[in-house]
């Protein structure tokens, strides 16, 4: 059993997979289009949602 340096491996850069630069690029101007919700609204959702699921309970 060796207890010798592991070699760390940055799996956005050199992962097989990775996506490229424009990829990445098109995803943020993507999400950047919205929607957005202010603080008090996704409070309201959560509270929503946790009612709801209360009940199925």
């Amino acid at each position: 059993m060796s207890l010798g340096k592991s070699k760390k491996v940055n799996l956005a850069f050199s992962s097989a997979t990775s996506m490229s630069k424009e990829e990445l690029v098109k995803m943020i101007k993507e999400a950047e289009k919205g929607p957005f919700y202010s603080t008090e609204e996704v409070k309201q959702d959560i509270n929503k949602w946790s009612k709801k699921y209360n009940q199925a309970r």
